[in-house]
């Protein structure tokens, strides 16, 4: 996994975080998929989450780090998602789905 997070960084600069975020996304993922919240992600890596909605940082919880990395990795379409209605137990995480079959087209590209 850091092997294809590595050349992908080489290829289309990735930032620090955003490869910290994809070999994450590797590592949870099962066949692709996984289920988390982006303040979970953002934990998960040691990145500022806060309370309360902020005008200028967003809602609780959120991040921008993690909502910029995934709309990037969206644009490159290897991460698409269905947007969740809340962190669990109460709600449902977004759904995940990385296309590894883009990630390996790139990848190899890189190499």
């Amino acid at each position: 996994m850091k092997r294809e997070v590595y050349a992908l960084q080489q290829k289309v600069n990735l930032t620090p975080s955003e490869a910290r975020i994809l070999d994450l996304y590797l590592r949870i993922a099962e066949d692709g998929k996984f289920c988390v919240s982006r303040k979970t992600i953002a934990e998960k890596l040691g990145l500022d989450v806060w309370e309360g909605d902020d005008p200028v940082r967003g809602p609780a919880g959120d991040n921008r780090t993690v909502r910029r990395a995934n709309v990037k990795f969206r644009d490159m379409g290897i991460l698409s998602w269905v947007s969740g209605n809340g962190r669990p137990p109460l709600g449902q995480a977004n759904q995940y789905m990385l296309n590894l079959n883009k990630l390996k087209e790139l990848t190899e590209k890189a190499a």
